[in-house]
């Protein structure tokens, strides 16, 4: 955590736990439109690569091209791609999708922001596929206090895996 920050009191860990709690009920509902409405306009979305290189070493996250490395309009029209059927294929027929939010801890940065770390878990059930698939991570946000409440200004998606097997990442973290 930033060197300059202030734990959280008890309201605000429970105002950033309930918006993260919220905002994983839109993510597994897939409704995009609504979830963007908890972004501030500057946001910031990355999802760099992780690999792993010889036994024994580190690993290294950031190398190569992300996954994801999002601002407000380029959100925008992954939102509008994936909340309307007809305009992409990766999600029609639309998965089924539950993310988990846990070991949530954070402090003030600032008058308004937070820095906010927690770990998930998706399980994403795609049709005719038998399997369900499981993504595991972590993320490191900034929320920001806003006139209409918490909203999402950065967040940095970190996976556990090296490899992801899923057919497309048609989904937000």
């Amino acid at each position: 955590m930033n060197g300059s920050s202030t734990p959280l009191s008890e309201p605000e860990y429970r105002q950033i736990s309930d918006f993260l709690f919220d905002e994983a009920d839109l993510l597994s509902a897939m409704d995009y439109p609504a979830w963007q409405q908890l972004l501030t306009d500057d946001i910031r979305y990355l999802m760099p690569v992780t690999q792993f290189f010889e036994v024994g070493k580190a690993r290294h996250i950031g190398v190569g091209t992300p996954y994801f490395d999002e601002d407000a309009d380029s959100l925008a029209v992954r939102i509008k791609l994936l909340s309307e059927a007809h305009l992409t294929s990766a999600e029609n027929p639309r998965s089924s999708i539950s993310l988990m939010i846990s070991n949530v801890r954070g402090n003030k940065i600032g008058i308004r922001e937070y820095e906010v770390k927690s770990r998930f878990l998706l399980t994403r059930v795609r049709p005719a596929i038998p399997e369900p698939y499981n993504l595991a991570g972590r993320r490191e946000d900034i929320l920001r206090t806003t006139d209409s409440g918490l909203k999402l200004a950065r967040r940095t998606v970190f996976l556990t895996q090296s490899i992801i097997k899923s057919p497309n990442l048609s989904f937000f973290l």
